[in-house]
């Protein structure tokens, strides 16, 4: 199996030094963190940027966003608006029931989320249901007029 060097790596609080051994078919390794800590963490969680710090909260406390993340601004529209699986799809004219809700992209203060700049807003108005393969067209459409 090909291990990726992963010493020297700094990553978030993080610095990794030598390997460690493996879990299941992981490579782990040693890491310090910037408190002094010290700790075992698994490759694919560095690399993934699950594992940023040695996980204590007293010495590393979460930070608060400023505006709401985007699963949290959808969990405020499913409990203000309700399940959109209880709608008709807005697309189409063949009486398919949604599944999801829908941004519909017309939020002057819309949020762009993300490495795939997933588009949001916080304004639960901004929203239509949509059945599934409407949903995903839309999002295609919108990704291809950005």
């Amino acid at each position: 199996m090909n291990v990726r060097d992963l010493t020297g790596l700094e990553t978030g609080q993080l610095t990794i030094g030598a390997r460690a051994g493996s879990y299941l078919t992981d490579a782990t390794w040693h890491a310090t963190c910037r408190c002094g800590a010290t700790l075992i963490v698994r490759s694919n969680h560095v690399l993934a940027g699950y594992v940023t710090t040695c996980g204590d909260v007293e010495k590393h406390p979460r930070q608060k966003r400023d505006v709401p993340g985007y699963n949290s601004a959808h969990r405020r529209l499913r409990r203000l608006r309700g399940s959109a699986s209880a709608q008709q799809c807005v697309d189409g004219d063949d009486g398919h029931m949604a599944r999801d809700w829908s941004y519909d992209g017309t939020d002057p203060d819309e949020i762009v989320y993300g490495p795939r700049s997933v588009r949001y807003s916080l304004d639960v108005e901004r929203y239509v249901p949509r059945c599934r393969r409407h949903h995903v067209q839309h999002d295609i459409r919108e990704r291809q007029a950005a």
